[in-house]
């Protein structure tokens, strides 16, 4: 949470970003000092926040700045009511982190209704990731320390997944990353082929391909660098 300094590289970056928030004016004040991240005292996410040269200080989000950045502000809310709900990159981190199958698996249980596309494939990726660190994987053998493939946590996510694919609200990078955590997942020994819905998903996953690999516009590739953007700031 330290201040960053005034000169150099960064502080140039970051007073450019905000420069073209949707509310800069309001923002920068008389001038920005200094930035630096700031940890949430009860939600639990990270933001920026700018130091004004009067010493007062106010948070913003680098994602509404690199939207504004792209022209892609309204597309985005469109797509995604709550985007920029620091909220959401809140959850998106608090998946990013679980330190077991059965805490992942718990913050589906408690948040699956909530989970937007990022969250999904934040999910399958986190689960794929900690299967692979608990199944010992041996030449063609696996040690099966983890398996997940019939847990209804797990079944609700393929579900919310599936939903998401059919709907055609998975966007390229949501779509790879969720074919490639299930793949992952199946490697590992914990979920089956014939585990409940995997085939049925990855068939709808399949079929959606061409769309969701091809059917992208200038502007949806500029809403997912402001993904990754505002995911970079949940997890500094």
């Amino acid at each position: 949470d330290e201040d960053w300094p005034v000169a150099g590289e960064t502080h140039a970056v970051l007073l450019d970003a905000l420069g073209r928030h949707p509310d800069a004016r309001d923002k920068m004040g008389d001038g920005v000092a200094t930035f630096r991240v700031s940890l949430h005292p009860t939600e639990g996410y990270r933001s920026f926040v700018a130091t004004r040269v009067d010493g007062t200080a106010v948070d913003f989000s680098l994602r509404k700045c690199v939207d504004v950045a792209f022209g892609v502000n309204a597309n985005a809310e469109r797509r995604n009511p709550r985007a920029g709900d620091p909220r959401r990159s809140a959850l998106t981190a608090r998946i990013a982190r679980a330190e077991s199958v059965a805490a992942c698996l718990d913050l589906v249980a408690r948040h699956v209704d909530e989970f937007d596309r990022i969250h999904v494939a934040a999910a399958m990726h986190r689960l794929a990731r900690l299967a692979q660190r608990d199944n010992e994987v041996k030449g063609s053998s696996v040690r099966k320390a983890t398996t997940f493939g019939d847990d209804a946590r797990w079944r609700e996510l393929v579900r919310r997944a599936g939903a998401m694919c059919d709907a055609r609200e998975l966007d390229a990078r949501a779509h790879a990353s969720i074919v490639h955590s299930v793949a992952a997942a199946v490697d590992a020994g914990a979920v089956e082929m014939t585990s409940a819905g995997v085939y049925d998903l990855l068939t709808s996953l399949e079929r959606a391909a061409p769309d969701a690999l091809l059917g992208r516009s200038s502007s949806d590739a500029a809403s997912v660098a402001s993904d990754v953007a505002s995911d970079m700031a949940s997890d500094v």
